[in-house]
């Protein structure tokens, strides 16, 4: 009998881990492309583009598990979907941006701490909701899928 019930248990796991699977592959597909940046939104406000040059947008390229030039995972399980960017500090040490995202209709939002000012105490803290507030540390950017 107990072999029974942790045979279930067991099967259950895998059956929910290849699930999860699933949907981080599917999220992966839909995120694989060129992305424009529309906003930034710091610190409370929201600017149209940051710091893009005269005539230029901002592109973020996601191919594979790239986002950029740095690796990433996601966990769309979760509300809000997280996403974790690998990267590295001012002083080059590996650190994970914990983020979260979300995508509708080609529109990408994406919302992480940053280190302003070179302050790092809270890069490591995973907002809870889309935005930025005064004097906070986190970041929101909003993307549109490039056209073909």
């Amino acid at each position: 009998m107990r072999v029974c019930i942790a045979l279930v248990l067991v099967l259950g796991h895998l059956a929910s881990a290849h699930a999860e699977d699933d949907a981080v592959k599917d999220e992966m597909k839909k995120l694989q492309g060129t992305w424009v940046r529309v906003s930034v939104d710091v610190a409370g406000k929201k600017t149209g583009d940051g710091k893009k040059p005269a005539g230029e947008a901002v592109t973020l390229t996601i191919k594979g598990d790239k986002y950029g030039d740095e690796t990433f995972t996601l966990d769309p399980t979760k509300s809000p979907k997280h996403i974790n960017v690998s990267t590295v500090d001012d002083k080059g040490n590996a650190i994970t941006l914990p983020g979260i995202y979300e995508l509708n209709d080609g529109v990408l939002k994406l919302c992480f701490p940053f280190p302003f000012e070179g302050k790092f105490d809270q890069i490591g803290k995973r907002p809870t909701e889309f935005g930025s507030k005064r004097g906070g540390n986190d970041v929101l950017e909003v993307y549109k899928l490039e056209k073909k």
